[in-house]
């Protein structure tokens, strides 16, 4: 598909496969294995879901925000399909999943790129979920839950990727959501703000799980 290679160029995997001296192994999958994804990143699939009925919602205030209480208490991963039925548009418009491993026999951990991009409701380019890391050299002691590995520093790259992609494509929104606090303050630093919305400020106050938009 056109579009899916287009999103594949926004991942540096040039910039990546130069960072080792081994080859760099990527899979990739697109809309067209959307049931897959669901099965083995159901939370990925619950934030795109999550978020398009945040800002239905925020479009909307006279919503009843609650109607898919359950399926956000479950973290459904298809919330997606019930929402793109209540709004009569997909939430997805598309996807891409991309894993990468160092192909080093001698490696444990092999994983160097996890990430998964989404062009979703309404004209938006998620980053669902990005992990560029160098499985060579682990942090120690380790600070954060989420930092297992030493960056390649290539996401500023990835977000350059990124930006050029809407340009082209009429997007005017990058959105992501911060895991916590720490990470708040690192992706303020490349001009991402927190959504003045229902679910932002309640992710303010639990400090977890912050939606962060970076206008272009």
């Amino acid at each position: 598909m056109e579009s899916q290679k287009k999103l594949n160029t926004i991942l540096p995997s040039e910039s990546i496969t130069k960072r080792f001296t081994n080859p760099v192994k990527f899979t990739e999958y697109g809309i067209d294995r959307l049931e897959y994804l669901a099965r083995n990143k159901p939370n990925d699939l619950f934030q795109i879901g999550i978020a398009a009925w945040d800002r239905f919602c925020n479009a909307n205030p006279n919503q009843d925000k609650f109607i898919f209480g359950k399926e956000c208490q479950t973290s459904n991963p298809l919330l997606y399909k019930k929402v793109s039925r209540h709004i009569k548009e997909n939430v997805i418009k598309d996807i891409l999943y991309v894993h990468g491993e160092v192909q080093d026999p001698d490696l444990y951990e092999k994983e160097t790129v996890e990430l998964i991009l989404a062009h979703t409701y309404p004209n938006i380019l998620m980053i669902v979920d990005v992990l560029l890391v160098n499985p060579y050299e682990p942090v120690i002691p380790q600070k954060y839950d989420f930092q297992e590995y030493h960056g390649l520093g290539l996401f500023a790259e990835l977000l350059e990727n990124a930006i050029q992609y809407c340009k082209q494509e009429g997007i005017q929104e990058i959105y992501l959501t911060a895991a916590d606090i720490p990470l708040k303050k690192h992706f303020e630093k490349y001009g991402f703000v927190v959504h003045d919305t229902w679910m932002g400020k309640a992710a303010l106050e639990v400090g977890l799980g912050i939606p962060m938009s970076m206008y272009l």
